[in-house]
């Protein structure tokens, strides 16, 4: 299963997200079983992989 979202999920929609939960971003993300390093890393260019990318998604859709 690979959600669209999956494809073009960018870390500026991961923060809108944590706000819109209403949760510090850190603990969004640890939420979704993502180390907060790996999100930073992603946002600072590195690439992410797709099983990480896939447990962000489903955090944002769970919490729309």
């Amino acid at each position: 299963y690979r959600s669209a979202m999956q494809n073009d999920l960018t870390p500026q929609q991961v923060e809108a997200a944590a706000v819109k939960a209403r949760k510090p971003l850190t603990q969004f993300i640890r939420d979704a079983g993502v180390a907060p390093s790996a999100f930073y890393r992603w946002k600072g260019g590195a690439s992410m992989r797709p099983l990480t990318m896939a447990k962000l998604a489903e955090a944002m859709e769970s919490n729309q």
